[in-house]
């Protein structure tokens, strides 16, 4: 599980540099997921980390945080507009 919370926080941190070096580069990527299969690939990724968050919180050291968080993010994940 440790291992798929780094990859997680690795991905979400190259997403960030990204968008500092090359914004338009980002919003190139954001405009591809504007469609309603990148809508659903985004509320899956979204589902899946908050999953990871509930999974890893028993062994993190603020479990108390990450547990709760995870939740709001699982069903934020399951919104359906």
């Amino acid at each position: 599980m440790a291992l798929v919370t780094r990859l997680i926080g690795l991905f979400i941190a190259a997403i960030g540099v990204l968008g500092v070096i090359t914004p338009d580069g980002l919003l190139t990527a954001v405009r591809s997921l504007q469609t309603p299969l990148g809508l659903y690939l985004a509320a899956s990724f979204r589902v899946v980390f908050g999953v990871v968050l509930v999974l890893a919180a028993p062994s993190s050291r603020a479990p108390k945080v990450l547990r709760p968080l995870g939740f709001v993010i699982i069903v934020a994940g399951l919104q359906i507009s």
